[in-house]
């Protein structure tokens, strides 16, 4: 027999009177199904007799899975013809018991208090990359909300895929880094202390390479603990800048800015823009409206810098191709795909067409970044390894010719 439960809401009838009461319901969406029924719009509800804190400590901690999970879901029963609101409210009771079920109960509470879509996924649901929001929001404008979503989804796979091909391309590098760390560590504090011991006073014989080793070592053997301590530092800064959504952002408006790097990182937020722009445009959002919702789902760094200009470019009413050309946005072939487009009038094919051409930029990159990631990191491994090795040789030899 399926359990009753108990729901406190408070919510608005139809003549706009606030009510305060309570449900009997199976679950959270089949209460909210009940009050609509009985002409109530649930502003808040919750359920009588929980224990919020023991819950909220037991949630599963929301995941890059869930969030594809739920936008997959929403997308589905959006076309489907299921109201977004009703969408939101029962795929919130079917994951009971994740953190991100609270906060899509967040995000159905503020849009019954009449929020767009896109805000409220927004507050509710922050983790999602901006370029998802921007084409909501393109699906509120256009009223095709159901399309929008399914390529909202696979914005999101292909936006996932590539943070797989990234922690892949860096994964050989940071083993070899944190390897050579481990190494040098052993050298500093076991092996070079006894060399040290051996050499005694003899230091001002030695070269500078094989002093300074010498004189790390010296360091790191009488501050064991901190030195301990500062990798230890090192490495949980490392960590949450990779973890962290604002450092992770920071660390990518500063990588933006670096050569190669910056390039590949460029391409693959022009790509995401190209295909807001091209969704947008193809469901008939004005190109002007079409370009301030692509601009707003670019994060802050030199594209987005570049992207004002043409913004104001358009709205001047310089040709299409020529307002994203002159800030620099686009290069000269994107251009002449929008110049090409304007004639033909399909501009929207040549937006998709650019936002192709620079995701397969991007793949491109990832590999040549692979290669040279692993590359670097076997030289930077091994100058590291072998300037201590060096050293301590120098030292000896130092010692023996002057025995000799």
């Amino acid at each position: 027999m399926t359990r009753v439960r108990q729901f406190s809401f408070r919510g608005r009838r139809a003549d706009g009177v606030e009510v305060v009461d309570v449900v009997a319901a199976q679950d959270r969406a089949s209460a909210i199904l009940q009050l609509e029924q009985e002409g109530v719009t649930a502003l808040s509800l919750e359920e009588k007799g929980a224990t919020p804190s023991p819950t909220r400590r037991a949630l599963r901690p929301e995941t890059a899975a869930d969030r594809l999970l739920v936008l997959q879901q929403i997308a589905v029963l959006a076309r489907a013809g299921i109201p977004i609101l009703e969408s939101i409210d029962s795929i919130a009771s079917a994951l009971a018991g994740r953190a991100i079920s609270g906060q899509l109960v967040k995000a159905s509470e503020a849009l019954r208090r009449g929020e767009a879509i896109a805000p409220a996924l927004q507050a509710a649901l922050p983790g999602y990359p901006p370029h998802v929001y921007g084409l909501i929001r393109v699906g509120e404008a256009s009223g095709n909300l159901a399309d929008v979503l399914e390529e909202a989804v696979r914005q999101l796979k292909y936006h996932q895929a590539l943070r797989r091909d990234i922690a892949n391309a860096l994964s050989y590098p940071a083993f070899l880094v944190c390897a050579a760390i481990a190494a040098l560590t052993f050298l500093f504090m076991v092996v070079v202390p006894r060399f040290s011991e051996m050499i005694g006073d003899g230091r001002d014989k030695i070269d500078t390479l094989s002093r300074v080793i010498l004189d790390i070592g010296s360091v790191v053997q009488a501050e064991p603990w901190a030195t301990l301590c500062g990798l230890g530092a090192l490495a949980t800064i490392a960590v949450w800048s990779v973890t962290n959504a604002r450092a992770r952002a920071s660390l990518l408006r500063g990588l933006s800015r670096w050569p190669f790097v910056g390039e590949r990182i460029v391409a693959a937020q022009r790509a995401e823009w190209a295909r807001i722009m091209a969704f947008a445009i193809s469901t008939g959002v004005g190109i002007l409206e079409a370009s301030s919702f692509a601009f707003d789902a670019v994060p802050a760094g030199p594209f987005r810098e570049r992207l004002n200009g043409s913004v104001r470019a358009l709205r001047r009413g310089d040709p299409i191709a020529e307002a994203f050309g002159v800030s620099g946005a686009l290069d000269a072939i994107d251009m002449s795909l929008l110049r090409t487009g304007q004639k033909s009038g399909t501009i929207g094919a040549m937006f998709t067409v650019i936002a192709d051409r620079h995701e397969d930029d991007v793949r491109a990159g990832m590999k040549q970044l692979n290669t040279i990631l692993e590359q670097l990191a076997i030289g930077i491994v091994a100058l590291a390894i072998g300037a201590v090795v060096i050293g301590l040789v120098g030292a000896m030899m130092s010692i023996y010719e002057t025995v000799g």
